[in-house]
């Protein structure tokens, strides 16, 4: 059996499947087409899983989870923690010192990193609790 075009069982309804077959993402609303690949797939299995519910989305609606597993996940079956890989959360809020290293930038494999006070990002210069060590 090839991976180009076959039939799976998905909530008792056999599912056309494979990289050949086009369709619809399944998020409702969404009429992106797509290819009902293993790429597309979320979970692990097509047809669905305990990691995922088999459905095949389009890349706006598949997400990489955080947690240690192969495949994707579109975002009713990512982890409450995870459903908004966008989101900050608490982490740093315009105008507030968010307590980085301050000082000179740091060298890191994407590029040099600054402090958000010092670039205008972060808070009051009187109000940055990262900067630069006092002498």
């Amino acid at each position: 059996m090839g991976y180009a075009h076959y039939l799976i069982v998905r909530n008792g309804q056999a599912v056309e499947a494979g990289y050949a077959v086009a369709a619809e993402c399944d998020q409702s609303g969404c009429t992106v087409e797509i290819r009902r690949g293993l790429d597309a797939l979320c979970g692990e299995t097509p047809g669905g899983d305990e990691h995922g519910c088999g459905g095949y989305f389009c890349d706006d609606h598949l997400h990489i989870p955080l947690v240690d597993q192969d495949g994707y996940l579109c975002g009713g079956c990512m982890p409450d923690d995870e459903d908004d890989p966008d989101e900050d959360g608490e982490d740093w809020q315009p105008g507030r010192c968010d307590r980085c290293t301050g000082g000179d930038p740091i060298e890191t494999p994407i590029g040099l990193v600054y402090c958000a006070c010092r670039i205008g990002q972060g808070a009051d210069p009187e109000n940055c609790a990262c900067g630069p060590a006092e002498d």
